[in-house]
């Protein structure tokens, strides 16, 4: 995690892939989620949450490169 700023709707990821807006939204509910741990001193909740969203980034990832193929 390199800041705290948003995912914006409709943004390319780096292998091409855009999220749906309900991805977006989970993705980013967990990325504040983890900015606050992170902000009161909770390194470990926040490393859990860190952890999480990157595998559902990997599986959101994943589900967008089945979906284009069959597009």
């Amino acid at each position: 995690m390199t800041n705290d700023e948003p995912v914006p709707y409709g943004y390319r990821r780096w292998n091409g892939v855009v999220w749906a807006d309900s991805w977006t939204d989970t993705y980013n509910a967990i990325s504040r989620q983890a900015v606050i741990a992170w902000r009161q001193g909770f390194d470990s909740k926040a490393e859990e949450e860190v952890e999480a969203m990157y595998r559902m980034a990997a599986q959101f990832d994943q589900l967008g490169k089945e979906l284009a193929e069959k597009n």
